[in-house]
């Protein structure tokens, strides 16, 4: 699957149609959305909710209990002794998570859009990625790498995370031997996963920070070199089937 025209067609594809799968894959994935809720505009939340309830009882009910549906939205609290609350909570709780995915829907489609135009459409493939290595404190030179044998250990799998320049290749999940190599590597468009890809970069200030692009399990890598971080010299690991792997080394 390639890269999706439109943010409509990339949560068709891979979520259903649903901002809510996405919000699942989320606190899924990073335990909360609060980096991204705490970029809605509040006010736009609000009118949303406004709307919808004006939509489902009349702004008779909005002008009775508009000191509440107030409180309500910005505390979500469950006033037990509250009449309208005892009545109407629950439905209200949906309303405001209603505009709450309303407004997430929004905001993501506008991130889509800016990565998509500010990277996506500037890398030419074949394209050159990073990835850099944490390695054992053993391992002292590209010659230990090489003579250790460490074909079938080290090289079956690289991982699926790589950095779209060097700069940005930094061993985020490393075991801090602060023994940090860097890999470059030549990939189609065909071996990047565009859902996660693009899933990462929507958070833009992960995306801003990592440049991250992310491969499918298995994703051929030609071409690839290694160095000691901060070395000018790349040296060819020419005639190792490389291929990307979620199990690789870091």
């Amino acid at each position: 699957m390639g890269f999706p025209k439109t943010f409509e067609q990339w949560l068709d594809i891979y979520y259903g149609g649903s901002i809510r799968g996405l919000l699942f894959k989320y606190k899924k994935e990073k335990t909360d959305l609060e980096n991204i809720y705490d970029k809605l505009n509040i006010e736009l939340v609000f009118n949303s909710f406004i709307d919808l309830v004006n939509n489902k009882y009349g702004e008779d009910f909005i002008e009775e209990n508009g000191y509440y549906l107030d409180f309500f939205f910005n505390n979500d609290l469950n006033y037990k002794d509250n009449r309208t609350n005892r009545k109407y909570h629950k439905e209200l709780k949906k309303l405001k998570d209603l505009a709450i995915e309303e407004n997430v829907y929004n905001y993501l489609e506008k991130e889509f859009y800016k990565w998509k135009n500010l990277k996506y459409q500037k890398w030419v493939f074949p394209k050159r990625v990073y990835r850099a290595l944490d390695l054992k404190e053993s391992i002292r030179s590209i010659e230990d790498i090489i003579n250790l044998n460490l074909k079938e250990r080290y090289y079956s799998g690289l991982g699926v995370y790589w950095a779209v320049e060097e700069r940005y290749a930094k061993a985020y999940w490393g075991r801090t031997y602060n023994n940090i190599y860097v890999l470059r590597a030549t990939i189609e468009e065909s071996a990047v996963d565009w859902n996660n890809t693009i899933f990462i970069n929507l958070d833009w200030e992960v995306g801003r920070e990592e440049q991250e692009l992310r491969l499918k399990k298995g994703a051929y890598l030609f071409d690839v070199a290694i160095k000691k971080k901060g070395d000018n010299r790349w040296y060819s690991l020419k005639g190792f089937n490389i291929r990307a792997d979620i199990n690789g080394i870091s």
